[in-house]
């Protein structure tokens, strides 16, 4: 078995600061994703497989957030991440 370095008490009161927070929510997932209708849900469900987007894409392929990476320029020295 490795040798385990023992937890200070510095470092057991920040696990302990950090596991009281809880999940935190972002607030696209709060406001805007709530506010949109099914069908503009599974719209963006279907063309991305996620909701979790910002700025959130309207329902329309025309918008350049729906387009496929095949379409989208990229400007000479920038990333392509």
């Amino acid at each position: 078995m490795a040798d385990v370095a023992p937890v200070t008490v510095e470092e057991k009161r920040e696990h302990e600061h950090v596991e009281a927070l809880g999940p935190i929510s972002t607030h696209i997932e709060n406001e805007e994703i709530s506010r949109l209708s099914e069908e503009h849900r599974q719209y963006l469900l279907n063309r991305h497989g996620h909701l979790d987007m910002d700025p959130v894409p309207d329902m329309s392929d025309a918008d350049p957030y729906n387009w496929p990476q095949s379409r989208v320029c990229y400007l000479p020295g920038g990333s392509t991440d």
